[in-house]
């Protein structure tokens, strides 16, 4: 899988067809696309400490200082306020570490970087992660490699809206 990334866009080559909400990981962050209007979920993992009782919060960095996405503490929870109505997370899972959140309806204002952290350990980060969210086209790319058969490649062109 080859990725390279500029301003505006992300171009992803596959060898499968594959296309739904890919995901990456680069130098720690993973990075994922998503269509507009689709639901997605940020993974974030304590391991197998039980969070229950614990707090943890979601922020989204915006020109350099943090917008509150999700905040859980002990059982209760506050979605920021660009969030509210659109993000949820799994209590079921909380027992078994899970601080993942589920995004619905992917605004393309909801790309940018999130953090899910730790709230009583100093910040401690437990998972960054890269959103885009734009819309998708697909193109497919035949190309003739020496001493091999035919071979095809799916283009996945994001293009956030800005």
């Amino acid at each position: 899988m080859f990725q390279t990334s500029c301003k505006l866009c992300f171009l992803t080559f596959f060898v499968s067809s594959s296309l739904i909400n890919p995901r990456f990981c680069l130098s720690g962050v993973t990075a994922i696309t998503v269509k507009e209007n689709d639901d997605v979920i940020l993974d974030c993992s304590f391991g197998s400490t039980n969070i229950e009782k614990k707090a943890f919060a979601w922020k989204k960095d915006v020109d350099q200082s943090n917008e509150e996405v999700f905040w859980y503490s002990g059982g209760d929870t506050d979605p920021g306020p660009e969030f509210k109505g659109r993000v949820s997370h799994f209590p079921d899972q909380l027992r078994f570490g899970n601080a993942s959140i589920k995004i619905t309806k992917a605004k393309t204002s909801d790309s940018g970087t999130y953090t899910c952290y730790h709230a009583s350990v100093q910040k401690e980060i437990k998972s960054t992660i890269s959103l885009t969210v734009g819309e998708f086209f697909h193109e497919t790319l035949i190309k003739l490699a020496p001493e091999k058969a035919l071979q095809s490649y799916h283009i996945m062109l994001i293009n956030p809206i800005y």
